[in-house]
């Protein structure tokens, strides 16, 4: 887990990832990486390995923040709103924020 805090006045723990690659290199490549991060912290969240480690967990939504350093190209853009869908069946939010290069 790169980050984990837990935002009490909306009930929530967000895991965070840190997101500085580029795109212009290879975007397939990069989507790979965000993809097994992502299963990654659903693994952590399915098994409970959250619960055992952060136990103030307990009862609040889930949420995966993503923090880039660069703004999305569309294939990019497509690929956040499939994850939000599938994560949304399993009662996680995911979330995108471009925190440095606008």
């Amino acid at each position: 887990m790169d980050f984990i805090s837990l935002k009490s006045e909306r009930n929530e723990v967000v895991l965070t990832i840190s997101d500085h690659l580029g795109w212009k290199e290879n975007v397939n490549d990069h989507l790979l990486q965000l993809q097994e991060k992502l299963n990654t912290y659903i693994r952590f969240v399915e098994s409970e390995e959250i619960l055992k480690s952060y136990p103030d967990a307990e009862g609040r939504k889930i949420v995966f923040n993503v923090l880039g350093k660069h703004p999305l190209p569309k294939e990019a853009e497509q690929f956040y709103v499939e994850c939000s869908q599938v994560l949304r069946e399993l009662n996680i939010d995911l979330t995108f924020e471009n925190v440095i290069e606008k």
